[in-house]
């Protein structure tokens, strides 16, 4: 909910910024006029360019074009009345576009900054050569239980199993434990996730196997293995897409970092310390 109206406040920003009726005219479809004002295409792919794939895809539906349109002229008729009731001549009202206006120049200045980042293959093939523990996959079990609260169920259920019953169906059918929906299945994990005892036992057991009774403080479990994987580094393969994120990330960090301190500096900013108190 934060995220959405996060969003939503992010489009009312850039409407705002926008909506002078001196709007100049853009060579693209005119999809909706206001009065004298076009709204086309390219204004409608402005609003939403910065916008995240999942926001982005809802308005390009063309129910959702619609809704965004809507708003558009919602947005541009009031404006239109502000300006004729002269409310953007109020000094607080000039303030407020004034932060907008900045807002949208800063993104706009960040992202040029950040756009001149490149991340060649060199950089992340080193990267994966200086931080191979960063990559390395302990070894990991795929494994069932079924966990009931008394000694005397687990036995009941061993008998079961050992007539033959399935295990995924006795866990749907008698287990405590919220996997019990998925037959007991808890998936692939390391070792440090489980109790102590489970985990042991888990990790003991060979593929196919399931395990005598094992106590612990949720209750009498039987475990079955259902797969392993043994301890191993990622392939460089398997994680230059995570690399070349993180790298990006860092280069973004320090390049805005460095921006900041040159301007400060070349700008001579500031602070008047006893003013703020």
């Amino acid at each position: 909910m934060l995220r959405k109206t996060t969003y939503t406040v992010a489009i009312l920003v850039v409407l705002l910024v926008t909506v002078s009726p001196l709007v100049a005219e853009e060579k693209d479809k005119v999809l909706a006029k206001v009065g004298k004002i076009k709204i086309t295409q390219d204004y409608l792919n402005s609003i939403t360019e910065d916008m995240p794939p999942m926001y982005r895809a809802r308005w390009a539906t063309p129910e959702g074009k619609r809704q965004l349109l809507e708003r558009i002229i919602d947005m541009k008729l009031f404006s239109q009345e502000a300006h004729r009731l002269k409310l953007d001549r109020d000094p607080k009202v000039k303030l407020k576009i004034e932060n907008m206006t900045e807002r949208v120049l800063s993104s706009e200045y960040t992202k040029h900054l950040t756009a001149q980042i490149n991340i060649g293959e060199d950089d992340l093939k080193n990267y994966y050569q200086n931080n191979k523990s960063e990559f390395q996959q302990p070894e990991q079990v795929k494994a069932r239980h079924i966990l009931v609260k008394t000694e005397q169920e687990a036995k009941a259920i061993k008998k079961e199993l050992k007539k033959g019953k399935d295990f995924a169906d006795l866990a749907k059918e008698k287990s405590t434990c919220p996997s019990k929906g998925r037959g007991g299945d808890l998936g692939w994990f390391g070792r440090g996730k489980m109790a102590p005892e489970f985990e042991k036992a888990a990790f003991n057991l060979k593929k196919g196997e399931v395990s005598g009774i094992v106590h612990t403080k949720f209750g009498y479990h039987i475990v079955k293995l259902e797969d392993r994987r043994e301890a191993k580094r990622k392939t460089f393969d398997e994680v230059k897409a995570r690399i070349k994120m993180k790298l990006r990330q860092q280069r973004e960090k320090e390049t805005i970092e460095e921006a900041k301190a040159r301007l400060r500096k070349e700008l001579k900013v500031e602070i008047f310390e006893e003013a703020l108190k």
